[in-house]
């Protein structure tokens, strides 16, 4: 009972001291009543288990005989009193070891992993990490955590309350694109990651994984610098190649017999292909460095679709496919790079009369939809597999079966055209079954009278100024 009445007393010490601290900072009373009887039933449950031990060996004495006890029942209680601290002292290692294991995991793991505690100061710090920030965890630990990690987007500082939010954009921005880390040094690295919030008693805790991207995308850079290279050097020699063969079939046609004529027509029909990767592959290594833009302006769609389409007139006769046109007299005004969009449509007819087998129809349609122009270019053809559309319009990807094997490609095309339709702030998705073809839709929003009118104003502003050899000349008008 003893034990009782000196865990109450700790108690009741403890309720007058929160007594007076209620007193003093004018708590309200409920608040002390609930924080009172929390504080006594935590004082029970604590005596209750830390004097389990004691409460044995109590039981063990009070075996004896009340008046003298005997050896055997001295020795065992000395044996019990040993086996309890034994056992109390083997709990202390086991969690020790835990604790250890714990942390050796942690350190053998190549990913630099951090976590904080509800106050946001660091509580775990790995090998991995102390190579990353080059800081040591002995200086880490206990420090707040945007003292420790340094991440920013561009030039802007990003602090832990922005980047731990789990909204899908920031998840995904983490995820894909990731964040600059500048460590002890100065020197920055990129590096992709994740923030998972876990509640442990009660305690909100976030653990932080990183991933360092620097050497990936260095290498990925290298691959686009040499694309782009390659692509350059291999231009010149194509052009004088295409220039001699369209010489030779405008003025010696004459002179060649018919398996020459289509000599020199493969000969032109090849080069034009090879000088379209050329400049495919050109455009991606661009769109890879940020460097590929478009220059829109108000434009009719009407001629933009109608040229495209007679491009395509002859491949069509020639591989008996029905070419059919749905599109009104009028279309709405769009905001659009006239050539870019030309190269999305010219994509989406050529794969269509590619893959579509002779004697089908494909189906060119166009018309306004809400606030956008809606064009869909669908074929009869082979379809495309369910598991191959979330991955179509990603770089070099084509899809695997007979198709593949049977006609030449890149898989350019479809990266290149979604990419031109993002920029012009529009959509481009695809519906398809096998063996029922397939519907390629794109999506431009339609040039409002504000936008038409400001594109106006900003031509006007600009033919004002004319520049010569000496500096500027503004205009009178």
């Amino acid at each position: 009972m003893i034990r009782y009445k000196l865990l109450i007393g700790f108690a009741l010490i403890l309720v007058l001291g929160l007594f007076i601290q209620a007193v003093t900072s004018s708590i309200p009373p409920l608040i002390f009543v609930s924080t009172s009887i929390i504080t006594l039933i935590l004082f029970f449950m604590a005596g209750i288990y830390l004097t389990r031990p004691l409460r044995k060996l109590q039981e063990a004495m009070q075996s004896m005989q009340p008046n003298k006890p005997s050896k055997d029942e001295i020795a065992m209680a000395i044996q019990q009193l040993s086996f309890f601290a034994t056992e109390i002292k083997d709990r202390d290692i086991e969690i020790d070891n835990r604790r250890k294991q714990g942390m050796l995991i942690l350190d053998s793991l190549i990913e630099p992993v951090v976590a904080c505690d509800k106050g946001n100061n660091t509580i775990v710090f790995n090998k991995a990490t102390e190579t990353i920030t080059g800081m040591n965890k002995a200086t880490a630990l206990g420090k707040p955590i945007d003292d420790i990690l340094h991440l920013y987007e561009d030039e802007k500082r990003i602090p832990f309350a922005e980047y731990s939010d789990q909204s899908l954009s920031m998840i995904e921005k983490l995820r894909t694109n990731g964040l600059n880390m500048s460590n002890a040094q100065g020197d920055k690295v990129t590096v992709t990651m994740r923030v998972i919030p876990i509640r442990s008693n009660e305690q909100l805790i976030h653990v932080l994984t990183f991933h360092d991207t620097s050497e990936a995308l260095a290498l990925e850079e290298m691959k686009l610098d040499f694309v782009s290279m390659a692509a350059h050097e291999l231009r010149t020699p194509l052009t004088a190649i295409r220039g001699y063969a369209s010489l030779l079939e405008l003025q010696h046609a004459g002179e060649l017999n018919d398996n020459g004529k289509e000599l020199v027509k493969r000969l032109l029909i090849s080069g034009e292909t090879l000088g379209n990767l050329i400049d495919n592959l050109l455009t991606v290594s661009r769109i890879e460095k940020n460097m590929f833009s478009i220059a829109t302006k108000p434009t009719d769609p009407l001629p933009l679709l109608m040229g495209v389409i007679d491009t395509f007139r002859k491949t069509t006769k020639a591989k008996r496919q029905k070419l059919l046109i749905d599109v009104p007299n009028e279309l709405p005004i769009i905001f659009a790079d006239s050539f870019c969009l030309s190269q999305v449509l010219f994509n989406l007819i050529m794969n269509a009369t590619t893959y579509a087998p002779d004697g089908t129809t494909i189906m060119v349609k166009a018309e306004k939809r809400d606030a956008f122009l809606q064009v869909t270019v669908s074929d009869t053809g082979p379809g495309i597999p369910k598991e191959a559309i979330p991955k179509l319009f990603t770089k070099f990807f084509r899809v695997p079966g007979s198709l593949e094997e049977s006609i030449k490609g890149t898989g350019l095309g479809l990266f290149i055209s979604k990419t031109i339709i993002e920029l012009h702030n529009g959509k481009i998705w695809v519906e398809s079954e096998p063996e029922k073809g397939s519907i390629f839709t794109f999506l431009i929003p339609i040039a409002t009278p504000q936008l038409i009118a400001r594109y106006q104003q900003q031509q006007e502003n600009a033919s004002l100024t004319v520049k010569n050899g000496r500096g500027i000349i503004i205009k009178n008008v």
